[in-house]
């Protein structure tokens, strides 16, 4: 029979490959809609219009680390999908590349969890703020600079400036961003649900491994597997040299145990 190239499937491997890829499709679902959130919601501001001001503004709104963080660990979670793909089908299953990805997805699930967990306490906070002053944040800005009320409500709407009474100035009036909340929380909501999946699918190939190393698809190189099929052929052929008898060397041996049994 001919084996060069042949892929080699049993029946249990075939089930897990189609629970592979029923996971690999849901990474892929939940990690594309995860790195979509997590690129509109850089640099969100907590309020509207945004807070003004050097090192203020980074209080009032998500910094560019944050942002930075979060877009890379998006982007990773979404690129592990394409790695566990290559491994599991276009690459020999080994020890060494099953155990690799393992180690990448259990570490992507703690930290998409601890991410999670951030993201739901930015949410909270939001919340929160909503309830201050019902959601109204007034700015000493440069662009409400006028000393009467008068003056004040002369400004351009655009500025958004109105006369506060209580403090007796002219000062620049934001309200929370109601969108800030949600996209906070839609972050919340993929971080735990791709979490989840990366943690049961390590799971499940942390159990089936020495199942898949047996059973798995073995996609070998022709020359290789035709060389080994020779070998093979030689060793346990009956006309090999080895297995001949050499009626020279049969003769020395009575001769030695002849001796032997004088002695």
């Amino acid at each position: 029979a001919e084996y060069m190239g042949e892929i080699i499937i049993s029946d249990m491997a075939v089930d897990h490959q189609k629970i592979y890829r029923i996971y690999i499709v849901l990474l892929l679902l939940f990690s594309f809609g995860l790195c979509f959130c997590s690129f509109v919601t850089t640099r969100q501001c907590y309020l509207s219009p945004c807070y003004q001001g050097n090192g203020t503004d980074n209080l009032w709104a998500i910094d560019s680390g944050i942002s930075f963080q979060l877009v890379c660990m998006c982007m990773a979670s979404f690129a592990q999908v394409f790695f566990a793909y290559w491994v599991l089908f276009k690459t020999n299953v080994g020890a060494m590349n099953r155990g690799i990805l393992i180690g990448v997805t259990v570490t992507l699930s703690l930290f998409l969890l601890l991410q999670s967990v951030y993201w739901g306490q930015e949410a909270i906070l939001v919340d929160a703020l909503q309830g201050h002053q019902n959601g109204t944040i007034y700015e000493d800005s440069i662009d409400c600079n006028s000393q009467t009320k008068d003056d004040c409500n002369k400004l351009d709407p655009i500025k958004k400036c109105i006369w506060v009474d209580e403090y007796s100035q002219c000062q620049k009036v934001m309200k929370i961003d109601d969108t800030a909340k949600s996209k906070f929380e839609v972050v919340t909501v993929f971080s735990i649900f791709v979490s989840i999946v990366q943690a049961s699918f390590s799971f499940i190939l942390f159990n089936w491994m020495d199942d898949s190393l047996e059973s798995f698809p073995i996609r070998s190189n022709p020359n290789q597997r035709q060389s080994q099929l020779q070998s093979q052929q030689n060793y346990s052929s009956p006309t090999s040299s080895s297995s001949i008898n050499n009626p020279q060397d049969d003769a020395e041996m009575s001769s030695y145990q002849t001796e032997n049994a004088r002695l």
